[in-house]
């Protein structure tokens, strides 16, 4: 019989330990990983609403500027006299802001907005320096889930009404 020749391998106590530190390294790695989806969904928030906004500000800024007037019945509803084009109307519902272009011949058209859920919207008109200014102004609502800040601070989108039509109207001199 040979004396001194060992099987090749690893002990119990080995194999434990290793187990043991493999564990706790996966579940850091998964708590990391959860943070990091929850930051991704945040950031993902923050982006549509800002992309809505700019849509919307542009949008609200070529009809203010085409516009002869502006009517604002509440703090939800804003239209644009566009003469012999028709008119634009936003309506701000649950959620949603509807802009409906309306022609001179009763075709309507309608772009529906959606919202982020704790966004609020509201309607303004104002005058400063014998010039008229709409607009919208957004209040970021709730904070999202798992970042502790809410999507955006306080916006305002305004445009000034009928410039492009005055200045077609001012003469060259």
């Amino acid at each position: 019989m040979k004396r001194g020749s060992r099987r090749g391998g690893y002990s119990l106590i080995e194999m434990v330990t290793f187990l043991s530190l493999a564990g706790i390294l996966f579940g850091l790695a998964g708590v990391l990983l959860h943070q990091v989806f929850l930051l991704s969904r945040a950031d993902a928030g923050r982006v549509a609403a800002s992309t809505l906004i700019e849509r919307l500000g542009a949008e609200l800024r070529a009809d203010a500027h085409a516009a002869r007037g502006v009517n604002r019945a509440d703090d939800a509803r804003l239209a644009f006299d566009l003469g012999a084009s028709g008119r634009v109307e936003y309506a701000i519902e649950p959620g949603k802001i509807v802009r409906s272009r309306i022609a001179t011949d009763g075709k309507t058209h309608r772009d529906v907005h959606v919202l982020m859920r704790p966004v609020k919207a509201e309607t303004f008109v104002s005058e400063s320096n014998g010039k008229r200014f709409a607009g919208f102004a957004f209040d970021p609502g709730a904070p999202l889930p798992g970042s502790g800040a809410s999507i955006f601070r306080r916006v305002v989108v305004e445009a000034e009404v009928g410039r492009e039509s005055r200045l077609l109207e001012e003469p060259k001199s």
